[in-house]
Order: C-alpha cells, then structure tokens, then sequence
C-alpha cells in the first residue's frame, strides 16, 4: 500500500487567503491546458 498524503488548511472566516486559494483551485479546474502547465 502506498503512502498517502493529506494537507488541512484552517482559516478564519472571511479570510482573503482562502478565497485566493479557492478561486486559484477553481481556475485550474476550469482550465485544462493551465492546470497542466501548473502540473508539470
């Protein structure tokens, strides 16, 4: 069985880092060819 990683994030409410990361995670789910290059 291989290993297998985990990363929890907490943060207040309303916090602008969140709403970054979230909106950066939502881009390269919409956005193939960026997630790819992001990737590699």
């Amino acid at each position: 069985m291989g290993l297998s990683l985990r990363h929890i994030h907490c943060y207040e409410k309303n916090e602008k880092e969140f709403f970054q990361l979230v909106g950066f995670r939502d881009y390269l789910n919409e956005h193939a060819e960026a997630a790819k290059q992001y990737e590699d």
